[in-house]
């Protein structure tokens, strides 16, 4: 089975950051073998525009690093299946593939947990909110996996791998 896998980056990568379309702020906390990630980011864009890339799943691998492909597999009303492919840059270089089980509820939150292809869970929610006449996407996530030898990198990484997915939503 794929275990999840990046290139770790520098911790300060994760403080407050500015980029070309947001500002963002990332809380990253351990809990036994759970990685609790917290993100918010005001954005440069009105709620429709920001749903619309939120949701755009199809769209994600021409700005997300390292995403190969990502496709609406089956949907259902606000129900939808995605699958997800990413290279695996950390350690032993395994691609990934991921499958997502998404509700949405339009116009301001997404949900999403992993179903298959990891061993690994990973609940998440993606929210869309006005704050002071701009709009903030906000991240929770909770992120646990397998034991083994490599386990605390695995997590830092994956944490990390996360962020860089909120990161690349916020600025496109």
């Amino acid at each position: 089975p794929a275990r999840l896998g990046v290139v770790p980056a520098l911790a300060a990568a994760l403080v407050a950051t500015a980029c070309r379309a947001a500002t963002i702020d990332v809380r990253i906390d351990r809990s036994g073998d759970t990685v609790l990630i917290e993100a918010h980011a005001r954005l440069d864009a009105d709620l429709a525009t920001s749903w619309d890339v939120l949701t755009d799943y199809a769209h994600y691998p021409a700005f997300i690093p390292g995403m190969r492909s990502s496709r609406v597999v089956s949907r259902q009303g606000a129900r939808a299946t995605v699958e997800q492919a990413s290279d695996g840059l950390w350690l032993f270089a395994a691609p990934m593939h991921v499958v997502y089980a998404v509700i949405e509820a339009p116009p301001s939150r997404v949900d999403s947990r992993i179903v298959s292809g990891c061993e690994c869970t990973l609940d998440s929610r993606y929210s869309l909110a006005h704050v002071d006449s701009a709009v903030t996407l906000a991240y929770a996530g909770r992120l646990t996996l397998g034991g083994g030898l490599f386990a605390p990198v695995e997590r830092a990484a994956a944490g990390r791998a996360v962020v860089r997915e909120f990161r690349a939503l916020a600025e496109e």
